[in-house]
């Protein structure tokens, strides 16, 4: 448990080395300083809503104006709804930043840049041949 807790940081993955790193990274640091509102959209199991958890109290104590959004697993499902997405940007937001989910949302993805809407996809599932 020690081990765990107290791990060596050096056995931890280098998150640049994942694609697009740099790019989300700075879009992030944008809409801190610019004080947009961020929403990250969780996927309702157990490391998503983690996932959504961390990522808004990280976010937040840095000055973020952060929301987060779990669709409801029976009425909207798994994965990144483009009615969720209409209501976010009704809301005022502008940059959502989604984990666990999102990986094979296309067409979302390409109606919510319509809507004036920036996505960062955060999701360890399998993509497809082409990603959002």
């Amino acid at each position: 448990m020690e081990s765990f807790i107290a791990a060596d940081e050096r056995l931890s993955g280098n998150p640049f080395l994942l694609p697009d790193m740099q790019l989300a990274v700075a879009r992030i640091y944008r809409a801190l300083l610019s004080g947009e509102n961020i929403a990250i959209y969780g996927d309702f199991d157990a490391d998503g809503i983690t996932a959504t958890a961390l990522l808004v109290q990280g976010l937040t104590s840095l000055g973020g104006k952060v929301i987060p959004y779990i669709p409801h697993r029976l009425t909207e499902g798994y994965g990144l709804k483009i009615t969720a997405l209409e209501n976010l940007h009704r809301q005022g937001i502008s940059l959502v930043i989604t984990v666990d989910c999102g990986i094979t949302a296309l067409t979302q993805v390409k109606k919510a840049k319509r809507m004036g809407l920036d996505i960062i996809i955060t999701d360890h599932h399998t993509p497809l041949p082409e990603i959002p």
